[in-house]
């Protein structure tokens, strides 16, 4: 456990040093550049951490013995065809397995830390964010994460309300893993100044909708993931844990929705990115497939939370939120790396093989 701790401290350690103790000119991209290959390190170096390890590991043989052609037959067991052309391009150059594991940590962090780099206001706590609990999400669902991550990045064709340039990418990450095509139409809602009582009236309605939707979702799973079931690892049911740490989140976004809008005007796509993400834990009680789209909405709080911070401006009121995030996720984080079912102790590394 204790090379996750030590990730933590250092970015830590790297954002006093760089932002508060020796300020120097480009200390945003040195940062970045850092913590990049540090957390490229621990990720795309690992040695059978993950539920999902073996799986990604068999996938790659499989299709290192298949053709281009054959590819397209490999896809209707419900891998992606955009997943299986990345393996397939990567066994051209390398039969090392692991080497597979590389390539797609260093896509999930560059799509990542882009988009904090452009969007960010207090870059080393959107990383610190990002490392607690998007990050170590990624170790076992990593094809899902590919798609979180351009999704992610997608978000400034949100601002810029280019849709065409929103949907393409999206078109992209579905060809790594297809729940991402649900959030094309939210895509459409994310501008909306929703009131407290339309917000409140859509959660009634969208928990009461809860009850109804599973067959909708079994029906859905004739076309999508049929393999999946509710043993697969992130397909359990929601929980009362999981609705009220989205509770805090959007409860705190909504007391400074004021300030962040005078902030920013834009942050109104990220306000409404916690609404969807309550949304879909008070679906994900009843409806255990919902529990897969979370990390799409979630990962937006990477962005959030800086801006929320910037935009309260009593010192003491800035400190104490941050603290609460930070002590809040901290917690969070431990207990996902604890977690057996998780399967991330004992780490291990290739370069330690």
């Amino acid at each position: 456990m204790s090379i996750y701790i030590l990730n933590i401290i250092l970015i830590f350690l790297f954002g006093i040093f760089f932002f508060i103790l020796a300020p120097v000119k480009y200390n945003k991209t040195i940062f970045l550049i850092i913590t990049f290959l540090q957390l490229l390190l621990i990720m795309g170096m690992r040695f059978e951490i993950g539920i999902d390890y073996n799986n990604y590991r068999s996938t790659f043989y499989l299709v290192d013995n298949t053709s281009f052609v054959q590819l397209k037959d490999l896809s209707e067991n419900s891998i992606e065809i955009g997943y299986l052309l990345l393996n397939k391009i990567v066994s051209i150059f390398t039969t090392d397995v692991e080497l597979m594991f590389l390539v797609t940590s260093f896509l999930i962090l560059f799509l990542v830390y882009r988009a904090v780099y452009i969007h960010s206001s207090i870059v080393w706590l959107s990383i610190y964010l990002f490392s607690v609990e998007a990050y170590i999400a990624s170790f076992n669902i990593t094809r899902q994460y590919i798609a979180v991550a351009l999704l992610f990045y997608s978000y400034k064709y949100i601002k810029d309300k280019k849709f065409i340039k929103f949907l393409i990418i999206v078109l992209c990450a579905s060809l790594f893993h297809t729940s991402v095509l649900f959030f094309i139409p939210i895509y459409f809602i994310l501008r909306i100044n929703f009131t407290g009582i339309k917000m409140l009236l859509s959660i009634f309605f969208g928990f009461l909708l809860s009850f109804f939707i599973e067959p909708i979702i079994s029906l859905s799973q004739k076309y999508f993931y049929e393999d999946y079931t509710q043993m697969s690892f992130g397909m359990t049911f929601g929980n009362v844990q999981t609705v009220i740490i989205a509770l805090f989140y959007f409860t705190i976004t909504i007391i400074f929705k004021s300030a962040l809008l005078k902030q920013n005007k834009n942050n109104i796509i990220l306000i409404n990115w916690s609404f969807v993400n309550l949304g879909l834990s008070i679906f994900s009680i009843n409806t255990w497939l919902i529990t897969r789209l979370m990390p799409y909405s979630s990962i937006f709080f990477i962005l959030l939370i800086p801006e929320l911070a910037v935009s309260i401006k009593n010192k003491l009121h800035k400190v104490l939120i941050v603290s609460i995030f930070i002590i809040l996720t901290f917690i969070q984080y431990y207990n996902t790396i604890v977690d057996p079912l998780n399967k991330l102790i004992p780490y291990r590394s290739i370069l330690f093989l």
